[in-house]
């Protein structure tokens, strides 16, 4: 398959955890054909690490004083094998649709970025709700994660981004509701203080502030 990178590259499937033990056997069935499986579990105090290596997943453990999502998963991407790779960055309440890893071809070498369908959420009859092109594909040695909550790929200094979308290949998400967020807005106003032109953050920022009735304050960030 010459100029293509389908056969060249192993494929991990990375991921980050804290208190994830209801979510890991789906999460680790749906990635079984990936070439390695890897967690970063972040100071769990239920079954998750356990779990996961049950499963036989490659699992890291690490705590932090102050938590930054980009920071975690960065760590997670350096304690990988060190060569080249896909990296497939999944959430533990996300699953790769069966047979994925048959439509993983035909990538041109240049890729760096893969696109495909994503499905945020689903209506009550099982259908798919809101879906849309996700971006948590990429090449290790060529992205970076930002944002402390609500992270980004990023290309490193000097790379040029080139995208490829993998037709057929989905990831499902199936949100977790029961799951704290309420760190999220303080990280979002650090993220804001630090770097005040985040216009995806300061939004993000903005909205949260709106939810808990902050509105002027919201007001200021939306502006």
């Amino acid at each position: 398959m010459d100029g293509q990178v389908s056969d060249k590259l192993p494929v991990y499937v990375c991921s980050i955890a804290k208190n994830e033990a209801s979510h890991v056997k789906r999460w680790a069935e749906s990635a079984k054909d990936a070439d390695g499986i890897f967690l970063l579990d972040t100071g769990s105090t239920d079954d998750t690490v356990a779990i996961a290596k049950e499963c036989g997943v490659t699992v890291f453990e690490k705590t932090y004083e102050k938590w930054s999502f980009a920071v975690a998963r960065n760590d997670l991407r350096e304690m990988l094998p060190d060569h080249d790779a896909w990296l497939v960055n999944l959430d533990l309440d996300e699953v790769l649709k069966d047979g994925w890893r048959e439509h993983w071809k035909d990538i041109p070498e240049q890729a760096n970025r893969l696109r495909y369908r994503y499905i945020w959420n689903w209506k009550a009859e099982g259908v798919p709700g809101v879906e849309y092109h996700g971006d948590k594909l990429v090449r290790r040695h060529t992205h970076h994660w930002e944002n402390k909550v609500h992270e980004v790929n990023v290309p490193n200094k000097g790379v040029e981004e080139t995208q490829h979308f993998l037709p057929n290949f989905e990831i499902h998400h199936h949100a977790d509701q029961t799951k704290s967020r309420s760190n999220y807005l303080p990280l979002l106003l650090e993220d804001v203080e630090e770097n005040p032109n985040n216009d995806r953050n300061t939004y993000y920022a903005a909205r949260e502030l709106f939810f808990y009735a902050r509105f002027e304050e919201a007001t200021k960030l939306f502006k």
